[in-house]
């Protein structure tokens, strides 16, 4: 399967029950969601193997284990939830306040300014880039969104 990591879908070649499971440092290593967390230790127990998260202390092989790993893993859905929330939130307030995202231009109005008036001395747009300081296709790009690309180059 795709979603699958490597070391599950390899799996122990020799089964042994009392000592057979997958160590993890923690739950949400194991899967993004939490419905795939429970996929996986469910195939997991299909297969004869246990799970244990080293950080938190949880064997999947005991009721009381599956209860523990099923709570730790709804907070992990719930704390990921918040924080795409709490993301989606700022970029809207960002928005609301005219912020953009996303990196800077590199050819500024003043910068574009010019290289239209070296162009119009006959440089080409190669040469006027080098000499305003920008990437030829930063130029090239500038001067098509501003709807004046020159032919020369």
């Amino acid at each position: 399967m795709r979603n699958e990591r490597r070391a599950i879908s390899l799996g122990p070649a020799k089964r042994r029950p009392e000592r057979d499971g997958y160590r993890y440092d923690r739950v949400d290593r194991l899967g993004r969601s939490l419905s795939r967390l429970i996929e996986t230790v469910d195939d997991l127990e299909e297969r004869g193997v246990g799970f244990l998260s080293l950080t938190e202390a949880i064997a999947t092989t005991t009721p009381g284990g599956r209860l523990i790993f099923h709570i730790f893993g709804a907070l992990g859905q719930f704390e990921r939830d918040l924080i795409r929330e709490r993301t989606r939130a700022g970029l809207s307030a960002a928005v609301a306040r005219g912020r953009k995202g996303g990196r800077m231009p590199t050819v500024t109005p003043d910068k574009l300014q010019r290289a239209h008036a070296l162009i119009a001395q006959g440089l080409t747009v190669r040469e006027a880039a080098a000499r305003i300081k920008v990437g030829k296709t930063s130029l090239y790009t500038a001067l098509a969104a501003d709807g004046s690309a020159s032919e020369s180059t």
